[in-house]
């Protein structure tokens, strides 16, 4: 019998009502402007009334939704390992079920043995990936994917595990591939701050230095919760033969709250060949 991850925050991140959330998602969706058929990226995951529309212009973006993403968030509740790889079968939201990888799931647990764990706990009330889920769904109902959640901070264990990342992609003979971190930028700060800050983080990302772009939100402390899965992602991504990287949005919570003293800042960033 299958085992499946119902939704944690449905109805407070986005609309429980499955008619409402499509029609929201599209909307995001038809904002998009562009076309790109990207090796990995970097995408937002608050609630969809303020980053939706940065989202969307991502995925929206996309040639197409490839036949493997697997999709890296942060830890924010503490809770369970360090490199957390869902067990389920399949997860839930509103617009339907999304199948987990398994075989993909299986080749990522061989590929770092003993420090990749397959852990339900670090999943069960995070909001990172779920976030991200019906705006694939919509373009693709028959999405398979795989989650993992990151709760440690070391440059060295991010490195390892988008090599990893790719080891286990090429076991499973996958080329048609999207690897996406889930993350907001600067948190609770005024509007001119966040924008300064992470106009700083998204600086090394957009210049495709790993290295530069973990040293420059340690050292200068910008809030970008999801720094861990976007080093991944970027050194993975290298990994693969990307060669540039693009911003395709950036915004923060003022534009839909109208309020410039404490704002979240978004963005959505491509990783090109």
């Amino acid at each position: 019998m299958s085992t499946r991850r119902s939704p944690a925050v449905a109805g407070r991140f986005y609309p429980a009502s499955a008619t409402v959330l499509e029609k929201e998602i599209r909307a995001y969706l038809d904002a998009a402007d562009t076309t790109v058929e990207p090796l990995g990226a970097i995408s937002p995951h608050a609630g969809i009334m303020y980053s939706g529309k940065c989202a969307g212009r991502l995925v929206g973006a996309l040639d197409h939704i490839p036949d493997t993403v697997i999709m890296l968030g942060p830890n924010h509740t503490g809770l369970g390992q360090a490199i957390a790889v869902d067990p389920h079968d399949e997860w839930e939201t509103p617009l339907g079920r999304a199948l987990v990888d398994e075989s993909l799931r299986r080749a990522l647990l061989e590929a770092g043995p003993g420090w990749i764990a397959q852990d339900a706990l670090a999943h069960r009330r995070e909001h990172s990936i779920e976030v991200q889920l019906p705006f694939f769904q919509v373009r693709r109902p028959d999405l398979r994917f795989l989650p993992v959640c990151l709760g440690f901070a070391d440059y060295d264990l991010a490195v390892a595990l988008g090599h990893a990342l790719m080891e286990a992609l090429h076991a499973c003979g996958r080329k048609d591939f999207l690897l996406l971190a889930s993350s907001d930028m600067s948190h609770f700060l005024p509007q001119e701050k966040a924008v300064e800050l992470d106009r700083m983080a998204l600086d090394p990302f957009l210049a495709m230095e790993p290295r530069r772009a973990w040293d420059t939100v340690r050292s200068r402390r910008i809030t970008m919760c999801g720094f861990v899965p976007a080093t991944t992602v970027l050194a993975a991504c290298l990994e693969a033969g990307a060669s540039s990287a693009r911003l395709l949005h950036y915004t923060t919570s003022m534009e839909a709250s109208g309020d410039a003293s404490s704002v979240v800042g978004y963005a959505s960033v491509v990783f090109l060949p």
